[in-house]
């Protein structure tokens, strides 16, 4: 009896289709079928673009190798503005001791000036 069934639903299948589906029914499928596909080409083609975008934008970037560099670089010119803000620092003792020096001498020599012309 179920092998009966089966071959009845079979045939009846395979019979007039009209019967079976409605043709209005199965265009507006295949209508909105091709309209979801369009719709789904355009998403496509922008994100195409913006993949393309974000290649473009990450190949403009430094490699990890380039970043390692300019940190080595960075911490080199770290160290020499260290040694060089240090010479600064003595520069500037140095100077002062000068202008001390200088200063007292020329109170020195002109206290030694005023003593002369008493």
């Amino acid at each position: 009896m179920t092998v009966g069934i089966m071959r009845f639903f079979n045939l009846s299948l395979i019979g007039d289709r009209a019967k079976v589906v409605d043709p209005d029914r199965l265009d507006k499928v295949f209508g909105s079928i091709e309209t979801m596909s369009e719709k789904l080409e355009e998403r496509f083609k922008n994100l195409e673009r913006r993949v393309a975008d974000v290649e473009s934008g990450l190949s403009d970037r430094p490699s990890r190798a380039e970043m390692h560099k300019i940190q080595l670089d960075f911490s080199d010119l770290k160290g020499r503005l260290g040694v060089m803000e240090s010479v600064g620092q003595q520069t500037n003792a140095a100077v002062q001791r000068i202008e001390g020096y200088m200063f007292e001498y020329g109170v020195n020599a002109g206290r030694h000036a005023g003593r002369k012309g008493d």
